[in-house]
């Protein structure tokens, strides 16, 4: 099925928040019965009507054309065996890390049990967005220029922040330019695809894990576990709609750059309330959390209003990012790793509603902004590449004006 007008973007969003939430609720609803079931499938419905409606609708009378991402060339047309051979090296580099740390897939809390936890915490929040916007600029410039040195690089350090760290979505986060190219490249139904076969793939090691006995036939009930949606399904049902807990999101956001020893700035009463509901401890005290999905965060905050609220958002800002793309793109990979950290953190959201998957393209963004409006100057390229190509001509001269701006040192790529 081809949703129109929707770009490839919004297209790989639907088709991937209905395997996320509305499949695994209908296997749900198969075998269990709750009202709690049947208000998540009728909240992910207005989710997804919200963000279609949001995203058709325009103000502007005259007919504007999306520019398809696969039309978008790659002037280098990278070998996927090159992409293979380096995602395998991240995943090697981040077992020797983890092994040697003693922590691999684990949180960062418990990286290094003989330096003080405060500090070491502290250190990797400071740090964790700058590794993760190095990554993916590097994994940027390695897929814009075919450059093996920077694929290495890259491969390394993303295999050094999952490996350090296990905080698996910030390791998202510096691979979010080649997930963005892969989606580009193969289009919004076959990435989900694949996607959807890797999760499938990786299933049966959840009953290694547990020392359970593995069977074909409980991969169905398994699966809406492993998904954002049976903790929304939880969410619902043992919280509910709590709009004072609204007020928690929004301080959240506010003090969210601020260090917790230098401000007193509270938790999220609800994300609280949930987690002691569902595990029976309290997340201040324990390095543990389980987190609502974006479906369960929204009926607490706000019930169907939010939910209808921040589907219509989501729903511009992937136009937004459908409509520029193209224009992005050819900024080079400093335009590429701004999409890629806009198209990652707002996919992330699936786990819960936070501020903290913007953090590194919020940042990258400010410096990308100081280099395109002059206020930060770099040594001038002599030497310019057309890293991009289309089908057609389009917008000429606001090509010509980027290149200028690189040949002035104003910009970076």
């Amino acid at each position: 099925m081809v949703l129109r007008p929707l770009g490839e973007l919004g297209r790989f969003y639907i088709y991937a928040f209905s395997f996320l939430f509305i499949l695994p609720i209908f296997i749900m609803k198969s075998y269990l019965v709750s009202d709690a079931i049947d208000i998540a499938l009728y909240s992910s419905i207005l989710f997804l009507v919200t963000f279609y409606f949001s995203y058709s609708f325009s103000l502007k009378k005259r007919k504007t054309s999306l520019v398809d991402s696969r039309k978008i060339q790659f002037e280098n047309k990278i070998q996927w065996s090159n992409i293979i051979l380096f995602v395998s090296i991240t995943i090697i580099f981040a077992g020797i890390i983890g092994t040697i740390t003693g922590t691999f897939g684990a949180r960062g809390e418990k990286i290094v049990s003989n330096v003080n936890i405060g500090v070491f915490a502290l250190l990797n929040t400071l740090l964790s967005p700058f590794l993760d916007i190095i990554a993916a600029y590097f994994w940027s410039r390695a897929l814009i220029n075919k450059s093996k040195l920077f694929f290495l690089f890259a491969a390394i350090l993303s295999g050094y922040i999952l490996g350090s760290s296990g905080t698996r979505w910030h390791f998202l986060l510096a691979l979010s330019p080649l997930i963005l190219y892969i989606v580009i490249r193969l289009g919004s139904v076959r990435a989900v695809t694949i996607g959807i076969l890797v999760f499938l793939a990786l299933l049966p090691f959840s009953f290694i894990r547990n020392g359970e006995a593995f069977s074909w036939i409980l991969i169905l009930q398994r699966m809406p576990m492993e998904v954002p949606a049976y903790e929304s399904v939880r969410a619902i049902k043992l919280i509910g709609i709590h709009p004072e807990g609204l007020m928690g999101f929004v301080h959240g956001i506010l003090y969210y750059p601020i260090p917790r020893f230098l401000f007193d700035k509270g938790f999220d009463q609800t994300l609280l309330d949930f987690n002691w509901a569902v595990l029976g401890i309290d997340i201040r005290y324990y390095p543990a959390t389980i987190l609502p999905g974006l479906i369960g965060s929204l009926y607490m905050y706000g019930g169907p209003l939010m939910i209808g609220l921040f589907g219509a958002i989501f729903g511009r800002a992937f136009r937004y990012l459908d409509r520029k793309l193209f224009t992005l793109i050819n900024y080079g990979s400093s335009g590429f790793t701004y999409a890629s950290l806009l198209f990652l953190a707002l996919f992330l959201q699936v786990r819960n509603l936070s501020v903290g998957y913007f953090v590194s393209f919020i940042i990258f963004s400010f410096i990308w902004y100081s280099l395109k409006t002059g206020w930060i100057v770099l040594p001038k390229k002599k030497k310019i590449k057309v890293m991009i190509i289309l089908q057609e001509r389009y917008n000429e001269k606001k090509i010509n004006r980027i290149y200028k701006k690189i040949n002035k040192g104003t910009l970076f790529y």
